[in-house]
């Protein structure tokens, strides 16, 4: 049961109207980002050292075009527009990501590939966010859900995930 002894504080969002929320993105960082790679392949290996996993862009389409751009570039093949057309659609994921104007419009979205490093910590933070949120939802989720268990036991569980 709250305590009723403490001054009054500022009033806070409830938990359920911040669930409601979308959460942290930025689908302009993660189209430029893409963008970029396409644009110039030396961003690619400057960017892979922010963003190590497609999982971390918020759009699945983001991501599936992440990881072709990814494996074009480890087998030493250009990333532009055309060959990129190709094997998306030679892999069935043309029509999933959205089809050749989606494509078109995710190579057109960076102004230059010199910001991808930039675009790419824009990517890498929103996913750190997203991560955050999780860990702070399991961790609520364990802790209105203790069965009984000791309050040290559910907080060490934290510590330790």
């Amino acid at each position: 049961m709250p305590r009723r002894d403490r001054e009054p504080q500022a009033p806070r969002e409830s938990a359920e109207a911040l669930f409601d929320k979308l959460p942290p993105n930025s689908m302009q960082a993660e189209a430029a980002v893409l963008g970029a790679m396409a644009a110039d392949h030396r961003s690619i290996g400057d960017v892979l050292e922010i963003i190590d996993s497609h999982e971390m862009f918020f759009k699945n389409a983001n991501a599936a075009i992440f990881q072709q751009i990814v494996k074009q570039f480890e087998a030493n093949e250009p990333t532009d527009a055309v060959t990129l057309h190709e094997r998306l659609r030679d892999a069935g994921m043309l029509e999933q990501i959205g089809g050749l104007d989606y494509l078109l419009k995710i190579i057109e979205a960076a102004p230059t590939a010199i910001n991808a490093v930039s675009y790419a910590t824009i990517v890498r933070d929103k996913a750190m966010l997203r991560r955050g949120i999780e860990a702070a939802s399991l961790a609520l989720h364990d802790l209105y859900h203790s069965d009984g268990r000791a309050a040290s036991d559910v907080i060490d569980g934290f510590e330790n995930d």
